[in-house]
């Protein structure tokens, strides 16, 4: 799932030139926005998990949609064909997706981003760095 949000930095790959591989732990399923719904709404959980409307697993096929960007993938479904897919891959020297299928999880998420917290980390780590003598006396300040 978490793919899905952030599949178009294949356009920029290919427009790019840049050799990546992106390798999709595919486990129908938004994992991780699952666990903060049962933690967070009293285990109300929604649209997190990817099914068809009878109930089966359904999942994007991201072989297609890697295709679609211009992208060359493979599907792996057993784990003894992961390590030729990562050969494949990188003979290619060009961006290219593989979609490994994998056990649905169930994630126990814990504890939480506190922003307040981050954005005052943030703000003390550059007032270090502004007050910094060294900085200061070889002209980098």
């Amino acid at each position: 799932g978490g793919f899905s949000a952030n599949d178009s930095a294949m356009a920029t790959a290919v427009e790019a030139g840049v050799s990546v591989i992106w390798i999709v732990l595919n486990n129908h399923a938004y994992d991780s926005i699952r666990a903060y719904q049962h933690i967070h709404y009293d285990d109300r959980v929604y649209g997190t998990d990817f099914r068809r409307p009878e109930g089966g697993e359904w999942n994007p096929d991201f072989v297609k949609v890697a295709e679609g960007y211009g992208v060359a993938g493979t599907r792996v479904d057993s784990p003894v064909d992961i390590g030729p897919a990562l050969k494949t891959a990188l003979a290619a020297k060009a961006p290219y997706l593989i979609e490994i299928v994998v056990a649905p999880t169930r994630l126990k998420a814990t504890g939480h981003w506190d922003v307040s917290d981050l954005l005052a980390q943030e703000a003390a780590f550059k007032r270090a760095r502004n007050h910094d003598p060294q900085r200061e006396s070889n002209g980098n300040g």
